[in-house]
């Protein structure tokens, strides 16, 4: 069993479709620390992300070997499974139930009983114009979701501390890089293996998510794959060859890039571009003057390619996403905890220190 010590802060838990990410910090005055890191693979990729008992004895034994500490644990619902809405509700000041009012709008919205769902909110602040309501967020999931994420990692040894959204996690870990500064409109971009998160900040608070199915780096690999003919291996590597090496603009490629993967690839972050772009308008509408900034993460390596094709047709700067933007480490531990694929774990991981609101 993992033994915690003092001072060590959860361990944050990111499991997608083909890896798991794991972070654990080192928590109090000053700047956070990095005390141990992994990325693991999952034995095949799965169709959610949700473990079964067997990979999470697993995940455990290898977590323990490479020097985490304490059964504790933070981990995120499912993206594909959390449930979502922006409300408005009556004034604060009306001394209306809001977090009762906003779990039966969360449940009516998405077509579910309140009492089949475990739901959290916050307020997020007032658009320009705004009528004398209260404006929240809320999210949550269904009893079974949740006890499908919870009792794997329990039945392992685990304690779970907290099931989070990681729009929030991601929102904590981007605030954090910050120092708790952050004002105008951010947007976090992190594109997974079975999708794409797409989260909007008005200063440190998320005020929108949108989960993108189509837009993973599994669908971009297998439009490639099926338009060109490859194999899995090949195709793997093609993709990220594009991704960290093309050129400035859109249609532009180097030397030996194949011009139908140039094609596929412009299509897929022409796709990404205008969902950030229509979040972008519609929040900025709500809070102008609109987007200042955005940070790209997962499943994209360097992602130097992807990064310039949405700043050159985003015109704002993109940041790569990753540890060491929050978190000092060790020379040792540094190539695992910059990896990208990491950076919603750095949030989990945080959990529990100063809100992102």
């Amino acid at each position: 069993m993992i033994r915690r010590r003092a001072g060590h802060g959860p361990i944050g838990l990111d499991i997608g479709t083909r890896d798991v990410a794991a972070v654990q910090l080192k928590l109090g005055p000053g700047e956070p620390t990095v005390l141990a890191a992994a990325l693991i693979g999952r034995n095949a990729a799965a169709s959610t992300a949700v473990l079964s008992q067997e990979e999470a004895g697993r995940i455990e034994a290898v977590l323990y070997r490479q020097g985490f500490q304490g059964p504790l644990v933070a981990t995120g619902v499912p993206d594909d499974l959390l449930l979502s809405a922006i409300l408005e509700l009556p004034p604060r000041s009306s001394g209306a139930p809001l977090d009762q009012l906003a779990r039966l709008e969360l449940a009516r919205t998405n077509k579910q009983e309140p009492e089949a769902i475990e739901s959290g909110c916050w307020e997020i602040p007032a658009p320009a114009r705004s009528t004398e309501t209260s404006h929240m967020m809320a999210a949550g999931c269904t009893h079974e979701v949740a006890d499908s994420v919870l009792n794997p990692l329990e039945g392992a040894g685990f304690r779970v501390s907290a099931l989070d959204a990681r729009s929030w996690a991601l929102a904590r870990a981007v605030s954090a890089g910050h120092r708790g500064h952050m004002t105008g409109i951010s947007a976090v971009l992190d594109i997974g293996d079975g999708g794409a998160l797409l989260t909007m900040l008005h200063g440190e608070t998320p005020v929108y998510r949108r989960f993108m199915p189509d837009a993973g780096m599994e669908g971009l690999r297998n439009r490639v794959m099926q338009k060109l003919r490859l194999d899995a291996e090949t195709t793997r590597y093609a993709v990220q060859a594009l991704l960290d090496s093309k050129a400035n603009e859109p249609g532009d490629s180097g030397p030996g890039v194949d011009k139908e993967a140039l094609t596929l690839f412009d299509e897929h972050v022409g796709m990404m571009r205008a969902e950030m772009a229509g979040a972008a308008e519609y929040v900025g509408h709500r809070y102008p003057p609109g987007l200042q900034r955005a940070f790209v993460c997962g499943s994209i390596g360097e992602a130097t390619g992807l990064i310039r094709s949405l700043e050159t047709q985003l015109g704002v700067s993109i940041t790569r996403g990753h540890a060491g933007l929050v978190a000092a480490s060790s020379t040792t531990l540094a190539g695992v905890a910059n990896d990208p694929r990491l950076f919603a774990a750095v949030g989990l991981a945080l959990t529990g220190q100063r809100s992102a609101a």
